[in-house]
């Protein structure tokens, strides 16, 4: 039905057009990559802290999730915020690999 009508060799690559950007990360982004452990510890605690329990369904639990992780990240000393966001600030997107 549509053959003939798109050169594929002038057709627009499928993964740039699904890959248009990668989001910059901040600094709780940058935080959770390099210290997953500690990073973990305190999302669990800001979890519970929000009203998580055993019965909250993944509808809930994907709700209190940002929050989780934001709350987590305030929680760290100033200085240490600022560290992570200035890393985050050094940032550079990548070309996605085909």
């Amino acid at each position: 039905m549509l053959k003939g009508r798109e050169d594929p060799v002038k057709a627009p690559d499928i993964m740039d057009l699904l890959i248009a950007r990668e989001r910059h990360p901040s600094g709780r982004d940058v935080w959770r990559e390099a210290q997953p452990r500690i990073a973990g510890e305190a999302e669990r605690k800001a979890f519970i802290a929000l009203g998580w329990t055993e019965e909250s369904t993944r509808q809930e639990e994907f709700k209190l999730l940002s929050r989780a992780r934001a709350l987590a990240f305030s929680q760290l000393p100033e200085d240490e915020q600022e560290v992570w966001n200035a890393k985050a600030s050094e940032w550079k997107p990548t070309e996605p690999s085909k």
